[in-house]
């Protein structure tokens, strides 16, 4: 029988030489082939043969570590109060931030992570001075384990080292991170060990795979005779003539005499080795929690069913495990927090997340717009906000009409004849003067910002990244960034406005009150959104019309900068509508303050949208909305208009009261 080089002996090799003619004709080949055949086995998956035989080896089980523990340790770790404040402070905040002096944050915590889709365990041993916890090592699950103990209050003795069976540290020295195991509550199972067989099919097939365009690997089939050979030395003989006939189309084996042929191998079609893969590989996925389309397969995705599977991967699997490492540290590090504290982590950087509680903001003020209480709407959505008062009330401004004109003689024929006040400004306060005073203040900072994420961006291209989800991540690192610098000018500018209209000067409005303004209605939310789509929009764009055309590098970077998305120009232009904005809110707040119950729409004096002109002399109650393009705004430049309605825009309100 002919057998390429390399291979091992194959059972039907042995076959023929032991079998008598008539024992020949009378075994089946599928008699032999369930006799001889062994039983499958499969990997017994411990720390280095796991990074050996799934990891390194299988592309399915690389890609859904890798995706899992990157996006867990780019998690940032806080402590905060029973108000949910984050304690800057804190040793344990800092602790987790710098773990030790010689492993960062992000290694240890893709150290954990890795371990525990590799092995279901992960440990870190705590370094302590006093009572405090002053570092964190990682320890492989290989070296590590728990010894149980008879005593079922007791649950385990302790942790041992490397093979001992002596206890090594105590329960209280490790912080064991480990995926729920209920035939061994001391020791995890990991998804790796869940997916094992399929990865052992898998790796498998890869290895056939390249066997046979190397070599064939396997005979196809095998002759039979009626007669004997004299020894073995004839059989391959006779197999070798067949074989060298045959070469690189079917290999043959060759068994008694008066020939027979028997296929003993499948076919490719028969062993469909594409569909099988897909198949191991959706398992995997499954067994890994990583949705396909956002591991990188691209059979039928599109944007949409991309994002929806960043939600699915962020939602359906990440935050599970962040809660479940989140519970061991405040379990694991519990005598070193106090009454009401507790280590969390922090999300909100999160593409996919801060996308979705975009939108729950959205829909909730619509709701609230309905006339729908914000305690419900709290309630509902989870926004965490403490109660207020007045929160449990319909929103006044919901039921009211103010497409009907304020000074429509019909309405008003009933009632009373009412005197109008103008409520006059200071004589020492010119608004012109203090906007462009705060514009030139804050423009040389968003010029800085728009630098930082150019330059952000163009690190993400120049890695040959260009894909939507990475261009977004790239944008999102200077989000902080512009998170100060909006609220610092809105609080600064509308506590500076809201003192415009004092006949005395007065004290401006307290900062907090401006801030719980700014977080009710996610003002700050809304403008860093508004922006960064823009620059994306721009981006996406350009990074296409490159691809298409086969642009290198170089050119995609000019033309992106030719767009202006990054330039002064505009970071003047974001400044000055941020700071207008911040301006007509310190109006309408000092107003209301002053005892204003009415607005008026004022347009400048030239360059005015048609829309605006719509509303040169519009007035309305204090607390209700404009509609202006069809859109609802408090006030001119509100960060509710579309960009078309905002940018540039130079309207102002004056305002007034009533008296009998």
């Amino acid at each position: 029988m002919y057998l390429n080089e390399g291979l091992k002996l194959n059972p039907f090799h042995k076959i023929a030489k032991f079998f008598a003619p008539s024992e020949q004709r009378n075994m089946s080949i599928a008699t032999i082939q369930r006799t001889q055949t062994p039983q499958p086995t499969y990997t017994n998956w411990s720390i280095k043969s796991a990074v050996k035989e799934g990891y390194k080896k299988n592309t399915w089980v690389y890609r859904s570590v890798y995706l899992k523990s990157k996006a867990a340790g780019s998690v940032p770790w806080c402590v905060v109060d029973s108000n949910g404040k984050k304690l800057d402070n804190h040793h344990l905040a800092n602790l987790l931030e710098f773990p030790n002096p010689f492993i960062s944050k992000q290694d240890v915590f893709e150290l954990i992570v890795s371990w525990l889709e590799l092995s279901g365990n992960a440990y870190l041993l705590k370094s302590k001075a006093g009572k405090e916890t002053t570092e964190l090592w990682p320890v492989s699950p290989d070296r590590l384990h728990p010894i149980p103990t008879k005593d079922p209050m007791k649950w385990m003795e302790g942790y041992a080292l490397d093979k001992s069976k002596t206890v090594t540290y105590q329960q209280e020295d490790i912080i064991h991170y480990k995926y729920f195991n209920p035939a061994n509550p001391l020791l995890g199972i990991a998804p790796l060990e869940a997916a094992a067989k399929a990865v052992d099919v898998d790796n498998s097939q890869v290895d056939f795979n390249k066997s046979t365009s190397q070599n064939r690997g396997i005979i196809d089939g095998v002759f039979t005779f009626d007669r004997a050979f004299n020894d073995q030395s004839e059989t391959d003989a006779i197999s070798d003539k067949l074989n060298e006939r045959h070469r690189n189309k079917r290999t043959f084996g060759v068994l008694g005499s008066n020939a027979k042929y028997i296929r003993t191998a499948l076919t490719p079609a028969e062993m469909d080795f594409i569909n099988s893969r897909k198949s191991n590989r959706e398992e995997i996925f499954i067994a890994f929690g990583v949705p396909p389309v956002y591991a990188g397969v691209m059979d039928g995705a599109t944007m949409n069913n991309y994002k929806t599977s960043e939600l699915v991967f962020w939602f359906g699997t990440m935050l599970f495990l962040l809660d479940d490492i989140k519970d061991t540290l405040n379990f694991a590090l519990r005598e070193e927090l106090k009454q009401g504290e507790k280590i969390s982590y922090d999300v909100s950087s999160v593409p996919a997340i801060r996308e979705a509680l975009l939108a729950k903001a959205k829909t909730g003020k619509i709701l609230y717009e309905m006339g729908v209480p914000f305690s419900q709407i709290n309630k509902v959505f989870n926004f965490g906000f403490e109660e207020y008062e007045g929160w449990d009330e319909s929103n006044p401004g919901s039921s009211s009409d103010s497409s009907v004109p304020a000074n429509d003689s019909a309405v008003r024929s009933s009632e009373p004849v009412k005197k109008k006040i103008i409520l006059e400004t200071r004589a020492d306060f010119d608004p012109a003067e203090q906007i462009e005073d705060q514009v030139k203040q804050n423009t040389p900072k968003f010029v800085d910002i728009l630098k930082t994420q150019q330059e952000s961006v163009f690190d993400t291209l120049s890695a040959k990244d260009w894909t939507e989800g990475n261009i977004e991540s790239a944008i999102s690192k200077t989000e902080s960034l512009f998170s100060d610098i909006i609220s610092e000018t809105y609080i600064k500018t509308a506590q500076l406005f809201s003192t415009q209209f004092a006949i005395e000067k007065r004290a401006a409005m307290p900062t907090d009150e401006i801030a719980n303004y700014l977080k009710q209605e996610a003002v700050i939310l809304f403008e860093i959104s508004n922006i960064n789509s823009t620059t994306v929009d721009k981006l996406i764009a350009q990074v296409e019309s490159a691809l298409e055309s086969g642009a290198p590098v170089n050119e995609l970077q000019q033309a992106i900068i030719d767009t202006g998305i990054f330039d002064p120009k505009r970071a003047l232009m974001l400044s000055r509508t941020i700071t207008g904005t911040a301006a007509n809110l310190g109006q309408v707040l000092g107003a209301a303050q002053s005892g204003a119950t009415e607005k008026t729409w004022e347009t400048a004096s030239s360059e005015v949208r048609d829309s605006h002109k719509k509303m040169n002399g519009k007035t309305i109650p204090i607390d209700e909305s404009f509609i202006v393009g069809g859109k609802k705004a408090m006030f001119p430049l509100d960060n509710q208009l579309p960009p078309a309605e905002r940018v540039n825009c130079r309207c102002t309100l004056s305002f007034g009261l009533t008296e009998d």
